[in-house]
């Protein structure tokens, strides 16, 4: 029952943790779509919560959209003489690919004449490349 404090120095050193910029890129991605993430403060290492949604290039942040849903991207900067660690992070919503249909129509109009296109993908817009 004999209780008694002791106290005795000792020495601690607190690190700064190392500065890191905010993730600069893509937000919103289709599946299948590549794109290249920044971060302004070099020599960290990129990672992903969920490769099987977004894998990323751990050296220079390519990012590509493998299956729909919602990923952590991650970048992570260490001192290497204090061991010390700070990340930043991006959410990134991949979205299924939209399926198109088959345009119909005839192949070659004359010159004056007008022909009707159709798909059965409903939503589209119809642009011409010429």
């Amino acid at each position: 029952g004999c209780e008694s404090e002791f106290s005795a120095p000792v020495q601690v050193t607190v690190h700064e943790l190392p500065s890191i910029g905010m993730i600069q890129g893509e937000q919103n991605l289709c599946i299948g779509v590549q794109t290249t993430l920044a971060n302004i403060t070099p020599g960290g290492v990129w990672g992903s919560d969920d490769v099987s949604i977004a894998s990323i290039d751990a050296a220079s942040g390519q990012l590509l959209a493998l299956s729909a849903g919602l990923v952590r991207i991650h970048y992570t900067i260490t001192n290497t003489s204090t061991g010390c660690s700070n990340s930043s992070s991006k959410m990134i919503t991949v979205y299924p690919a939209v399926t198109v249909g088959v345009i119909q129509g005839a192949a070659a109009v004359h010159l004056g004449s007008a022909t009707q296109y159709t798909n059965s993908t409903i939503g589209g817009q119809w642009t011409s490349s010429n």
